[in-house]
């Protein structure tokens, strides 16, 4: 699943980047560089320092089923906020 997900952006989005690091992939979308972080399978270890950083500055956090994300969730969608949201968990739930 996630390997059509991935192609899907590859081919779709403008840009595409994988950090290798979660608590950056947040940071990034709280300034502007990026506008959607999808993760399956998360620790929150790795993400919860730049979620908090993301949350305060706006950004969109919930679960691939559009639930608000906690730290028992256990996938991650994080966007800038805007409509994109919506059509990202679209894309993810077509790619499943």
């Amino acid at each position: 699943m996630m390997k059509s997900l991935f192609d899907y952006f590859k081919e779709n989005a403008r840009d595409y980047r994988r950090l290798g690091s979660g608590a950056l992939d947040f940071c990034w979308i709280a300034c502007g560089r990026n506008d959607v972080y999808v993760r399956p399978d998360i620790s929150i270890y790795d993400i919860v320092p730049g979620y908090v950083i993301a949350k305060e500055a706006g950004a969109k956090t919930t679960d691939w089923q559009n639930r608000p994300w906690t730290l028992e969730s256990k996938d991650l969608l994080a966007t800038n906020g805007t409509k994109i949201h919506e059509e990202v968990l679209e894309i993810i739930n077509r790619s499943k």
